[in-house]
């Protein structure tokens, strides 16, 4: 049954309406710009979109995008979510530090998303700026022990005190839309470890990140994620989409989205307009030296996805 804060925002029933594969690119047309509450076809919630939830002052907003422009750090670990193997990215024909080439390298093999390098065995991914923060569990390499059978965290430094006015705000909104869910994900949090006294355990970083379809794996499988997005300059694309319902949603800043990370879900193209070029001129924004995936654009957008780790969780 709907609560009142839900029956205030349009709902809709979704039917998947194709069959996608992990890894591949897609796009929608099908697009939300305005509140909605997506639910399937068993009334299972999908996403929740609201705008202009987020009530931050700029400065708060301006500390936050450093924060995340900074700390978004270079992966090649992200899966299927990375996209097919990009061989024309520079990453692939030599390593660099700074701006400095060290050493040249050769690909001995690829294979969808997984690629290997003739000077080694792991297999890895396209470079992307995507990092974990918060607790994550793991083997025991000296940092932090969680109680009992808890595993790991994985510390990162942080202002955690500024991003604790947005994780609340966020967390609220959760409850606010999704209460039972929340309610059962905050319970759950409390018995594992969890950020500021919200449901969540731990926030992905991402910057330009333009995902291929994928499942987000090791979240919560009772829960829900919520992913806010933060911008530098101007720009059109990138819509969180949900390719086996061919729909997709325009979060923005300021704006509040949840959604189930089991999903497979992804993104839409990112680019300029002829507006958004104009905009980015007059704040003379530049392109960076390119080397991984997301350096070919001058503006930023910014996400935090914000869930609870399954790993971290005490089983009693």
């Amino acid at each position: 049954m709907k609560n009142e804060v839900q029956t205030q925002v349009r709902s809709k029933q979704c039917k998947k309406k194709k069959h996608v594969i992990d890894g591949s690119y897609h796009e929608s047309k099908n697009i939300y710009n305005t509140d909605v509450i997506l639910y399937d076809e068993s009334n299972k919630i999908l996403a929740v979109f609201i705008k202009d939830y987020i009530k931050l002052d700029e400065e708060d907003l301006s500390g936050i995008r450093e924060m995340i422009s900074k700390n978004s750090l270079l992966s090649r670990l992200r899966g299927a979510s990375a996209g097919p193997i990009n061989t024309d990215l520079p990453y692939f024909n030599h390593y660099k530090s700074g701006e400095e080439v060290k050493a040249t390298r050769k690909i001995k093999s690829i294979s969808g998303h997984n690629a290997k390098f003739e000077e080694g065995k792991m297999c890895i991914n396209n470079p992307v700026y995507s990092s974990a923060h918060g607790y994550y569990e793991g083997k025991d390499k000296g940092l932090t022990k969680g109680k009992g059978n808890r595993l790991i965290v994985k510390s990162q430094k942080l202002d955690w005190g500024m991003l604790k006015k947005l994780l609340r705000q966020l967390d609220q909104g959760y409850s606010e839309y999704v209460p039972d869910v929340w309610e059962h994900q905050y319970l759950t949090a409390q018995t594992g470890m969890n950020i500021t006294d919200t449901c969540f355990s731990t926030l992905t970083f991402n910057k330009n990140f333009r995902t291929a379809c994928h499942s987000d794996k090791g979240n919560f499988k009772e829960g829900l994620s919520v992913m806010p997005v933060f911008e530098v300059g101007s720009y059109s694309g990138g819509e969180l989409i949900l390719p086996e319902y061919d729909v997709g949603f325009n979060v923005r800043e300021k704006d509040l989205f949840i959604f189930n990370p089991i999903l497979k879900h992804c993104n839409n193209p990112m680019y300029e307009s002829e507006e958004d070029k104009k905009k980015n001129d007059t704040l003379g924004l530049k392109t960076e030296t390119p080397y991984i995936s997301g350096d070919e654009y001058r503006f930023s957008r910014l996400s935090i996805v914000c869930y609870l780790r399954e790993g971290l969780i005490t089983k009693e």
